[in-house]
Order: structure tokens, then sequence, then C-alpha cells
């Protein structure tokens, strides 16, 4: 077991490779070291917790509207527009299913005027339109 990771740790220190106050993804931790099995033990732990659908953070980690902007920039293009639950869930309204938002993709008809738009990182994440232009404003579109 890593030294950072004893059966009496509560909450983790700077001994941890994880970034202690920004969000992560499971292949940044692992490239930052942990192993699936010590991921898997944080989670159980709970010293590492789920903050959006493929996003992570220390149990201490913040969780603010930069910091649920920070999360979802890890899944989502930066050109991305959030809308409903997710657009809610960003600025910290919180549904009454407790469910996280999962981003999901969805591509551009043709009747959209525009090259259509599918797969990974697409510009449409879940209908308030919000798209952050910085970690301490956002703009209305």
């Amino acid at each position: 077991m890593a030294s950072w990771l004893s059966n009496d740790t509560v909450l983790l220190d700077g001994s941890c490779p994880l970034p202690l106050d920004l969000p992560f993804t499971s292949a940044i931790a692992a490239t930052l070291g942990v192993s699936r099995a010590q991921f898997r033990s944080l989670l159980a732990r709970g010293l590492v917790r789920r903050v959006c659908w493929g996003v992570y953070a220390v149990a201490q980690a913040p969780d603010d509207l930069d910091f649920r902007a920070r999360a979802l920039g890890l899944v989502v293009s930066p050109s991305a527009v959030v809308t409903d639950r997710t657009a809610a869930w960003l600025h910290g309204v919180t549904s009454s299913r407790g469910a996280l938002p999962r981003p999901h993709r969805r591509s551009r008809s043709s009747s959209d005027r525009g090259p259509a738009v599918a797969g990974a990182r697409s510009p449409v994440v879940s209908g308030c339109f919000c798209r952050a232009t910085s970690s301490r404003s956002a703009a209305w579109r």
C-alpha cells in the first residue's frame, strides 16, 4: 500500500499524488501514479468523490461554481453549451433525485443549417444556454 494511503487516512494530504484543489478524471489519476485498485479504494473509503460523470475530486476539495466549471471542462469541449440539469447543477441547484449530471452529446440536425456534430466533445451538452467565458464569469447566450 502506498505510504499516502494508510488504513487510518481520514483526508488526503500533500503526500498524495492527486490534486487537492482541482477536479480530475480517472485517466489523470492513473498518469499521476494512482493504480485502479488504489482509485477504487479511495472511492470506497470516501477519500475521493464523484463530482460529475467521469470527474472526481478529493473529499475536501471545494464545491463551488469555479470548481464545477473546471470539472465540466474536463469532459466537454471548451466551446460547449451546458443546458437544463447540467446548467442548474453548475450553478449549485440540485435535483430532488440527487443525481450528478451526465453530460450527453447531441448531434445537430440538418435543419440547424450547420455541419452535423456528433461524437465525443460536441458543443451541445444536455436547454437556458450558459457558456462559461472564464473561471470567474459566465455569459448568457
